[in-house]
């Protein structure tokens, strides 16, 4: 994804999973983060099978200027 504005220095960047559709569990991986986007996407689990095929998610996404506190 690009973000709509870049950013001055790399920002602090966080991503949630909000739902939990298919069998087999998942979690979010980041593949690279940079001033201008990230890319991100769905890992599914290894422990119960070894497919990798997941389905739809819905995800949230923050980033944000870091900063010192004063």
């Amino acid at each position: 994804m690009t973000y709509t504005s870049p950013f001055d220095d790399q920002p602090g960047f966080f991503s949630s999973l909000h739902t939990f559709n298919g069998a087999d569990p998942s979690h979010m991986r980041m593949d690279a983060s940079s001033r201008t986007g990230a890319t991100i996407f769905i890992e599914e689990d290894t422990c119960s099978d070894a497919e990798l095929a997941h389905t739809d998610e819905t995800i949230s996404i923050v980033a944000m200027e870091l900063g010192i506190a004063q």
